[in-house]
């Protein structure tokens, strides 16, 4: 009887190691999922700053090619 007795003991002593093993891990898992999500953020708000800026880019290339159409008189 003392032996059934030391093997739940140890048993639920395995599940309480688990357990703490595994909610110990849950806050540096929860900041790695926020540190992901705050790049992927920086990501699109880069990939749409950069989609403005190529799109000024091409309205400037589009000014200096009306530009250099005009005679030599009317730019100075």
């Amino acid at each position: 009887m003392v032996n059934f007795g030391d093997r739940t003991a140890a048993i639920f002593q395995g599940a309480f190691d688990a357990a703490v093993a595994i909610w110990g891990g849950l806050p540096g898992t929860i900041g790695d999922f926020a540190f992901q999500a705050a790049n992927g953020l920086i990501s699109g708000v880069e990939a749409k700053l950069n989609g403005v800026v190529t799109r000024i880019n091409r309205f400037i290339e589009g000014l200096n090619a009306a530009l250099a159409l005009l005679p030599e008189w009317a730019t100075g």
